[in-house]
């Protein structure tokens, strides 16, 4: 049981977190990026350009939050 508490997610957006992916539409807020073998809605704190890597740090729905490559925080 306590495994199963502690292992991270295996499917969804949830089991993204902590994936790097690529932006294929600007990020302007929102765009769409590539990660994991699949497209995604993705919202983003600052202008990231299509062709940058990016970082999904959490989601909101279906919705991927990410920061760019050299982005903190």
């Amino acid at each position: 049981v306590w495994q199963a508490q502690v292992k991270r997610p295996a499917v969804g957006a949830e089991s993204l977190i902590g994936s790097w992916g690529i932006a294929v539409s600007d990020l302007d807020p929102e765009g769409t990026i590539f990660v994991e073998g699949a497209y995604w809605t993705a919202r983003a704190p600052a202008l990231i350009r299509k062709g940058e890597e990016v970082e999904v740090i959490g989601h909101e729905g279906l919705v991927l939050s990410v920061r760019g490559k050299g982005e903190k925080g």
